[in-house]
């Protein structure tokens, strides 16, 4: 929590337990019964005061015989504890003589505690820190100074300030203004081409951004134009490459394909002529001769299955079988009989 907001919150003593069974079964004895500290006290709330166990006599007991009358003598209280970090402080007692034979119990408390008589501390916290300085130098900032807490309150003192820093304007003159500024343009750059129409470039940069109030670049920042001293290009037509070897076929038998391709060798220039329109691959059909029978594959078989046998046993369970054999054999490009000669089962 926000350790500059004091809470004060008053100790509180819990609910009384429930009374214990009578000390004694004949004469006199007592109960007893305790409680204990719920809350405890918090920035300075009050203490607690009162006991945290109390007695009183048992009123259902019978007299003892052949027992001489003893009266219930308590104890001297212990001196009183040290205050703790609650400024609580405790003390107790004891039984030093149980009743006994209808003696006088003991009435009073075992236990005690109150608050530590301690003088309430205040919260203290230091003078005020210089301004710092401004966090701009034009165009409006902001200077800050602060203070901190020495000592937090206790004992019901007075808390701390909410306000541990304060902010104020500062430096609310006007920036001066500065626009947008660019660089000188480079040299005109190498032409693209050698000969005929080409092209060249130029450049510049943006050497100074604008301030706050200042006007940004509009304009450009790159030109093009076309080259003036080029020499006119020598005048070539198109010309296509020679065709390429054919491609071996496709297929051994009925019927296969080979291509072969050509491309442009040269490309026209200062205004020459485009190569023709015409084929740049070609296909023709190879080895249509038919191919020759292939062999037929005969694979494996099996027989119908034998009727089972009779049961291996006439009570408790046995087994019982049947087998196959094989009826044609795989050839050599052939696939064998797939599946089991034998199968068993209980009976």
């Amino acid at each position: 929590r926000d350790c500059r907001v004091i809470h004060v919150v008053d100790c509180k003593l819990g609910d009384w337990g429930d009374w214990t069974a009578c000390s004694q079964s004949c004469g006199s004895g007592w109960h007893s019964r305790k409680r204990d500290i719920a809350q405890e006290a918090i920035d300075g709330g009050n203490r607690c005061i009162g006991s945290l166990e109390d007695l009183r006599p048992c009123q259902e007991t019978t007299d003892c015989m052949f027992v001489s009358r003893r009266d219930c003598i308590l104890g001297p209280w212990s001196s009183w504890s040290v205050c703790d970090g609650d400024a609580q402080r405790y003390r107790d007692r004891s039984i030093q003589q149980p009743p006994a034979a209808g003696g006088t119990p003991c009435l009073g408390a075992l236990m005690a505690t109150e608050s530590c008589h301690i003088k309430k501390k205040d919260c203290q916290v230091s003078e005020w820190t210089s301004w710092a300085e401004c966090d701009k130098t034009c165009g409006g900032g902001q200077a800050a100074r602060h203070r901190q807490i020495i000592a937090f309150p206790g004992y019901g003192g007075a808390p701390c300030p909410s306000k541990l820093m304060e902010i104020h304007g500062c430096n609310e003159q006007l920036c001066s203004v500065q626009d947008c500024q660019v660089g000188v343009w480079t040299e005109w750059g190498t032409c693209s081409t050698t000969c005929g129409v080409g092209q060249q470039m130029r450049g510049r940069q943006v050497i100074g951004l604008r301030s706050s109030d200042g006007h940004g670049c509009d304009t450009a920042l790159g030109e093009t134009r076309q080259c003036a001293d080029n020499p006119a290009c020598d005048i070539a037509d198109c010309e296509w490459g020679d065709w390429s070897d054919w491609s071996g076929c496709t297929c051994s038998c009925d019927g296969g394909q080979q291509s072969r391709n050509r491309h442009i060798a040269k490309a026209p220039r200062g205004g020459g002529k485009a190569c023709e329109a015409t084929d740049s691959e070609q296909v023709v059909p190879c080895n249509t001769q038919a191919c020759e029978a292939q062999e037929v594959c005969q694979d494996g078989k099996f027989d119908p299955w034998s009727d089972w046998s009779p049961c291996s046993g006439t009570c408790s369970g046995g087994v019982t079988f049947r087998t196959r054999k094989v009826a044609t054999m795989a050839d050599a490009c052939g696939q064998p009989p797939s599946g089991k000669t034998r199968e068993e089962r209980f009976c």
